[in-house]
């Protein structure tokens, strides 16, 4: 029953987010510091449809590693405080959702993170407030065209009741 509810929450919030997918992209932007709702230009390679500075996660980049077609890197901003309690205690993961363009045909692609498992990255863009994480993906033979933008969705999920409960998201569309 459990594992049911938990796939039906990031079900409803993936097919609700779909809706966001393939629209403009977003430019790495600092860490959330007050809940304040912004809209950003669009950057030469990303832009944003909107950003919460007030949220718990944040997406800042999918990184395609050269030499390696079939792997994306995420890569976001989470609460420092959630992120040092997960890695005592668990209790959270990240659902992500990937949607672009494989050999011309749209392909979605999903994946369950603990963020224990994530790789912290370079803190000084991340602040006080927040670190910043990374993990490989392999997305297996869907490999993402050349030319295609990556539209990523990012939902951060509290797991140790006995319901999941979404804590936030966030959306973001790379350019190549």
């Amino acid at each position: 029953m459990f594992r049911t509810q938990k796939t039906n929450v990031a079900a409803v919030a993936v097919k609700s987010l779909v809706g966001l997918l393939l629209l403009a992209a977003c430019e790495r932007q600092t860490p959330p510091t007050e809940p304040v709702t912004q809209t950003f230009a669009p950057a030469a390679n990303r832009t944003s449809l909107l950003v919460t500075n007030g949220s718990l996660i944040q997406l800042v980049d999918v990184k395609r590693p050269p030499g390696v077609p079939n792997t994306i890197n995420p890569c976001w901003f989470l609460n420092r405080g959630l992120y040092e309690s997960a890695l005592r205690t668990g209790g959270l993961r990240v659902d992500f959702a990937f949607a672009y363009r494989s050999r011309g045909r749209v392909a979605v692609r999903t994946f369950t993170v603990d963020p224990r498992d994530a790789r912290p990255e370079d803190d000084d863009e991340a602040g006080e407030r927040f670190v910043e994480l990374t993990i490989p993906l392999d997305l297996g033979d869907a490999i993402p065209d050349a030319d295609s933008p990556i539209d990523a969705v990012a939902l951060l999920v509290e797991t140790n009741g006995a319901r999941p409960v979404l804590l936030g998201a966030s959306h973001l569309v790379t350019r190549p």
